[in-house]
């Protein structure tokens, strides 16, 4: 329906595993995955929400998270590009189910935190953090081309204001053609927010413009 108006579908997904098949994949790849410093599992905390509070969870409405993806989410763990190629598999199995002609990345970038499944520190410093992460993101982006072709969108909504999260992973972002959508406007209506004149909403849009067209 969108192709025929001239337009294009772009899938959402993010670079971590999440709902009940990413708790199929665990269990068949636990070492995939990332761990807390005392071997428990890194589980953020909508899992750990449902797991403590259950019901009481989205107030009247328990059912929101009960049937969110988001019941479960794990991190992988980027030290081995294995868990990229999983990932990498289903974004190209779903391309071929749906037809999308992109996707988009929610707002995050691939993260190496905390310990691997043998305890062992993912990343000891910056540094090396900056370098799985770029590594990461590039090997998911340019396995994606191979398979899908240069066509296929990629990109994400990790606004330049948070680059400072992943520093060595935020350009790597927007080289090469990639998206970058902006959710800054849905806050701007704010009274207290920097942008909400119009001359610096445009202002902070034309700076945003140049730092993605530099790279």
């Amino acid at each position: 329906w969108l192709h025929r108006r001239g337009m294009r579908a772009i899938a959402y997904v993010n670079p971590f595993s999440v709902g009940y098949g990413g708790a199929a994949v665990y269990r068949r790849h636990p070492q995939w995955f990332v761990y807390e410093r005392n071997g428990q599992l890194k589980a953020p905390s909508y899992y750990q929400k449902k797991l403590e509070a259950g019901r009481k969870v989205g107030g009247a409405r328990p059912w929101l998270l009960k049937l969110s993806p988001y019941a479960l989410r794990i991190e992988p763990n980027i030290a081995t590009l294995k868990v990229i190629d999983a990932q990498v598999a289903q974004i190209v199995k779903s391309q071929k189910m749906f037809g999308w002609d992109g996707v988009r990345f929610d707002n995050y970038v691939y993260s190496a935190q905390g310990y691997d499944f043998y305890g062992k520190k993912i990343a000891g410093d910056a540094k090396k953090k900056g370098e799985l992460e770029v590594r990461a993101w590039v090997h998911m982006r340019d396995s994606l081309w191979k398979k899908l072709g240069p066509d296929f969108a990629i990109g994400d909504n990790f606004d330049y204001q948070l680059r400072d999260r992943h520093p060595a992973a935020w350009p790597e972002t927007c080289r090469k053609g990639q998206l970058l959508m902006q959710e800054m406007p849905r806050s701007s209506w704010r009274p207290q927010s920097p942008w909400n004149r119009w001359q610096d909403f445009m202002d902070y849009y034309h700076k945003t413009a140049d730092i993605i067209r530099a790279l």
